[in-house]
């Protein structure tokens, strides 16, 4: 359960940002919304890190299979988070555009 991340104590450990996974961890899979507990987990990860600080890794949305962007301006208008562009389709091998 992503609502249960201690961000306060990752943040006074040192870590310095946040990169959420999208489906099955902030929405079910292929949808833009997040669920409750998703929605908990960008709240209190945005006020502990600040929102420049908190972004959305995607396999499919900001991906190359997202040519035009549309997957991922929608999930930054629900989720309130950057979705960042990458040209490869799966982790890790995209975390350079992180």
């Amino acid at each position: 359960d992503v609502a249960r991340v201690p961000f306060a104590r990752l943040r006074l450990a040192g870590i310095e940002a946040v990169v959420f996974d999208k489906d099955n961890t902030l929405t079910p899979p292929y949808a833009a919304a997040p669920t409750v507990e998703g929605q908990r987990a960008i709240e209190a990860a945005v006020a502990t890190f600040g929102p420049s600080a908190c972004v959305v890794l995607s396999n499919s949305a900001g991906s190359a299979d997202d040519a035009d962007g549309r997957e991922a301006e929608e999930c930054e208008r629900e989720l309130g988070l950057r979705v960042v562009r990458h040209v490869y389709r799966k982790k890790p091998d995209c975390l350079a555009d992180v």
